[in-house]
């Protein structure tokens, strides 16, 4: 290529005074690779070598303008009504029209009352199968926009209720199918990798250790899952209105641009034009069976479309980055390709908490020859950007593990975020097909009160210093773990605590009456459904060391049989003091840190000293002791 400028894209337009001379900017994989890592060599003599391929899609999210890729043009469907000056109201029936898949669907309208003005109501409408009205315009100013609709059948009306001079009012609906046999694996900028080949040296390659991707659909072998984000588009056509005279009727202006940015809306995966929802990597040599020599695993991987208005200059649609991109599923297979372990995760989003957007505005300045009142008819056209996110966590995850005799393991997890202010999961339960329920509590520095903080207790101040300085708000301070056992797998455990809250048992569980302890009131024996024991915790105590937050002790439960939860206390802030458990014993305590805040030395009980030496430049460990 001499020009970045792109060529005119219409064979017709070949004469253009020359201007349609200009770049191929199709994509091109020997370009793409230029320069890309292909390997590297380690000191111990191992090499890691890395195998590209070029991207491609067999879907896409945004169905206009693809009917550069063969694309079949669906016949626009237009709705009219009209009003005439005997006062007749007209409605025009409903005409139906099928989308086949889920797409984006460009709609238009257009609504005049003559001059002068009718005395009437236009209305145009967009309905579903269900009734429901998704689109409504009533307004005379011309409208155009982007919906994103599911596949279904839709109806689209129009209705002029009024009388006076003639009315017209239309609504507009176009959309582009693309052909199955053209679309599978459509060839888009950029690379993605296709090998990843680990060796212990350099030569012997029997035991290299190799792992290959596939992108294709586990439905549909031959079709690429990947979505195409946008339509690569180096042209574009603009139609503005001008002035044939002062005052005298309205014409229209035409014109083609052609620029050497690609013209299409910012809404890439992280960088790449192409984003995949199910990546399959196959572990070791390939077999006939079409697994690997180590099995394969699948993942599938959440998409969301952007919507947005498509218009001069093209500006982004609403970015739905943030919903893309979650893991959904992972099916993990042997060499015989049998599922041994599926898991599947489910996530919420969270509008109120930690949602964030930001809205641009995109101006362009038309400069037209034709004047109007003797002013020049120059044109501003403005269009609207939104990026936005909101907090998407995980709430719960299931795994299922499949065993030779047909059996098989289940296991739930729910993940609660009791505080958003530091959007970490604090209670984390996990049941078992076996009717055993594990609760991992998890205690982060904000869900501890240190506003009233005034003492000198060191970890109190360290707490203080991480939420109100260094902002040190995702750091673990304590974690325990409950076991809720179901009453039929319960055996007695030889505690005898007395029980004498009722509340206890109805708020969580203490024990079951096939335990020894006793009860304070025999009423209390037929509320008790379930086993609550503490079976592991930790605790870790700051200090500051300097300007430095440091862990100070690492503590963890000293337990010789399970603990009953109502013998069990959380650490919490008290009278200026952080309080936690008597049971906790301390397994660590560190001395020393250097100017990193790195441990240099730490002890263990019984007075086994540990010291850390670290690589200057790197920070990392150079020797231990």
């Amino acid at each position: 290529n001499q020009t970045l400028v792109p060529a005119y894209p219409e064979e017709e337009c070949e004469s253009f005074n020359g201007a349609a001379d200009g770049a191929n900017r199709l994509p091109n994989f020997s370009f793409a690779k230029a320069a890309v890592l292909t390997g590297l060599l380690y000191p111990s003599g191992g090499t890691a070598t890395y195998t590209y391929e070029e991207n491609r899609f067999g879907r896409y999210q945004d169905q206009l303008g693809v009917d550069t890729f063969e694309a079949n043009e669906i016949p626009r469907i237009d709705l009219s009504a009209f009003a005439s000056s005997n006062g007749v109201n007209s409605t025009k029936p409903a005409d139906t029209f099928v989308v086949n898949a889920d797409q984006i669907v460009r709609i238009s309208t257009s609504i005049e009352f003559g001059n002068p003005p009718c005395e009437c109501e236009a209305s145009v409408r967009l309905i579903n199968s269900n009734g429901q009205v998704l689109f409504e315009r009533g307004d005379e100013d011309a409208y155009e926009n982007c919906l994103f609709l599911p596949a279904g059948t839709y109806y689209l009306t129009s209705e002029m209720i009024g009388s006076g001079p003639t009315a017209h009012a239309t609504i507009t609906t176009y959309y582009y199918e693309l052909q199955n046999d053209t679309i599978k694996s459509v060839l888009a900028g950029g690379l993605r990798i296709k090998e990843v080949r680990l060796r212990k040296d350099t030569v012997n390659s029997s035991d290299d250790q190799v792992v290959r991707y596939s992108y294709n659909m586990a439905a549909d072998k031959d079709r690429s899952s990947g979505f195409l984000l946008s339509t690569i588009l180096y042209d574009y056509g603009f139609t503005t209105r001008g002035f044939s005279e002062v005052g005298g009727p309205g014409t229209t202006c035409d014109f083609q641009v052609r620029t050497s940015v690609s013209q299409v809306p910012v809404s890439t995966a992280n960088g790449n034009p192409v984003f995949y929802a199910e990546v399959t990597e196959f572990f070791g040599d390939m077999l006939p069976n079409g697994s690997a020599a180590f099995g394969k695993r699948e993942s599938t991987f959440s998409f969301s479309p952007d919507i947005g208005v498509l218009a001069y200059p093209f500006a982004p649609p609403v970015n739905y980055g943030y919903k893309r991109g979650l893991l959904l599923e992972v099916k993990e297979y042997n060499s015989d390709n049998q599922l041994k372990l599926e898991t599947s995760n489910k996530y919420e989003f969270d509008a109120i908490n930690h949602a964030h957007g930001i809205t641009g505005l995109k101006v362009a300045y038309l400069k037209n020859d034709q004047q109007f009142d003797g002013i020049e008819a120059d044109e501003f056209t403005f269009s609207f950007y939104f990026y936005h996110s909101q907090w998407v966590y995980q709430s719960e995850q299931t795994t299922t593990e499949y065993f030779q005799d047909g059996s098989r393991l289940v296991t739930k997890k729910q993940l609660f975020h009791d505080n958003p202010a530091h959007v970490q999961p604090t209670r984390i339960i996990t049941t078992r097909s076996d009717g055993n329920t594990e609760v991992t509590v998890r205690r982060f520095p904000l869900d501890y009160d240190v506003s009233v903080n005034g003492g000198t207790d060191a970890m109190l101040i360290a707490l203080d210093t991480m939420i109100n300085k260094k902002f040190m708000v995702n750091t673990l301070v304590e974690e325990y773990t409950l076991l809720l056992k179901s009453k039929n797998n319960i055996k007695p455990t030889g505690l005898n605590n007395n029980i004498a809250n009722g509340g206890e048992i109805l708020s969580g569980g203490i024990i079951s009456t096939g335990n020894s302890a006793g009860f304070g009131s025999e009423a209390l024996k037929g509320k008790v459904e379930i086993d609550t024991f503490i079976v592991a915790g930790k605790l870790v105590r700051y200090r500051l060391d300097g300007s430095n937050v440091v862990p100070d002790t690492v503590l963890v439960l000293d337990l010789g049989e399970p603990l009953l939860k109502s013998s069990f206390t959380a650490s919490e802030v008290y009278y200026n003091s952080f309080i936690h458990d008597n049971k906790y014993r301390c397994t660590r305590k560190f001395d020393a840190f250097n100017e990193h805040a790195q441990p240099v030395q730490y002890h263990e009980p019984y007075g086994m000293i540990t010291s850390v030496i670290y690589q200057g430049s790197t920070g990392l460990v150079n020797a231990v002791f």
